[in-house]
């Protein structure tokens, strides 16, 4: 069984970078896979597993799809 320290040091974890919020967004972003908590910071590269690679990566499409979507809707209006 890997230890913490075994386990930080995998080699397989991508880098990622989350931009800085504004207002009540300015902190970390919890991303919670299989049960396990992971706490992403704002503004800095980091290490990460891949499934939490993903999910940021999911989150920054769905982000963008629902701003496109909010556009649309009120130019029909």
């Amino acid at each position: 069984m890997k230890t913490n320290t075994e386990t930080m040091q995998n080699t397989d974890w991508e880098t990622v970078y989350v931009a800085p919020g504004s207002g009540k967004d300015k902190g970390t972003i919890f991303v919670g896979v299989n049960g396990r908590g992971y706490y992403v910071p704002r503004g800095k590269s980091v290490s990460v597993p891949p499934e939490v690679a993903e999910v940021l990566k999911n989150r920054e499409a769905m982000l963008e799809y629902a701003e496109q979507y909010s556009e649309s809707v009120s130019q029909i209006n």
